[in-house]
């Protein structure tokens, strides 16, 4: 990985290797090939280089001869590889104040894009931004996102939401059909940007599962970790942040560590809790509703 270059977290892979491995591919010697280690979601909190990450769509959706890879992979993985962004959407006031919060908190993340939302009488979209040169590596990692970004939408708003459009900066990939099978809804292929949009009013929509608890808990780790520095965060900030999930969300009888047993619930018996950052990470998909689809077909 070059210095300077934009870079993700290794998590972002997860479901990768079983959709290669699914269509018949060798993941492991594309992610190899494009520098990237094959066993990177064993590490799901080490940063990797984004560039290679779009070039392994990119080959992988060849080699597969899957030109639905990046629709396909965003309808059937979990969403819990966003980790707390996934979260402070799902458990958002209303879909204004989730989306505003992923736009702010993205790069604890992934550093090599820009989220907008972009709000009109009228209506709303959700911008994914790449540079000009990413853009061209990019195509099966939008469409990929833009499948997550509705996911994310739908659960404000219902499994049944269907927004107004979907819009891609690239030509067709897939024929109309196959495009509205995974969106709901008319996509504009060659548009000015890469985008969701949806009526400005709903917005507004109150979140079934909102809880302010656990949104400030998920806010104090956010703004602790968040880019550009990207450094760790305190031990204290991290404790903090678990003290106050634990105290909202796992009623223990006083004498016994909440820590210890969240540790336990999440790891097995163990003799010591595991750092608490690490809970935090990559244990979020437990907090969170299921999120999987079926796999269907390569269309």
């Amino acid at each position: 990985m070059r210095s300077g270059e934009p870079t993700v977290r290794a998590r972002t892979l997860d479901g990768f290797v079983p959709l290669v491995g699914e269509l018949g591919g060798n993941a492991a010697q594309i992610l190899t090939r494009m520098g990237l280690p094959p066993d990177a979601t064993a590490r799901p909190l080490d940063w990797i280089s984004f560039p290679a990450v779009l070039r392994a769509y990119e080959v992988a959706a060849s080699e597969t001869r899957c030109k639905t890879f990046g629709l396909r992979l965003g309808a059937t993985r979990q969403l819990s590889f966003l980790g707390p962004l996934q979260l402070i959407v799902s458990y958002s006031r209303n879909l204004r104040s989730g989306f505003e919060a992923f736009c702010r908190f993205a790069s604890v993340q992934n550093t090599g894009y820009r989220p907008y939302l972009d709000v009109g009488p009228e209506e709303a979209t959700f911008q994914l931004i790449l540079t000009s040169q990413l853009r061209r590596w990019g195509e099966q990692w939008m469409e990929d996102s833009l499948v997550t970004a509705l996911r994310l939408l739908r659960g404000c708003l219902g499994a049944q939401y269907v927004p107004r459009r979907v819009s891609l900066r690239h030509a067709a990939i897939s024929d109309r059909a196959t495009y509205e099978r995974h969106f709901g809804t008319d996509v504009h292929t060659e548009a000015p940007v890469d985008g969701v949009t949806t009526d400005s009013r709903d917005l507004e929509v109150v979140n079934a599962r909102r809880d302010d608890e656990v949104l400030s808990v998920l806010t104090d780790f956010l703004r602790a970790d968040a880019a550009p520095a990207r450094t760790d965060v305190t031990a204290s900030s991290r404790e903090s942040c678990v003290a106050r999930w634990l105290r909202a969300r796992s009623p223990l009888r006083p004498s016994q560590s909440r820590l210890e047993s969240t540790s336990a619930r999440c790891n097995g018996a163990c003799r010591k809790p595991e750092p608490p950052l690490r809970i935090c990470w990559m244990k979020f998909g437990r907090m969170s509703p299921s999120t999987t689809s079926h796999r269907g077909s390569c269309r």
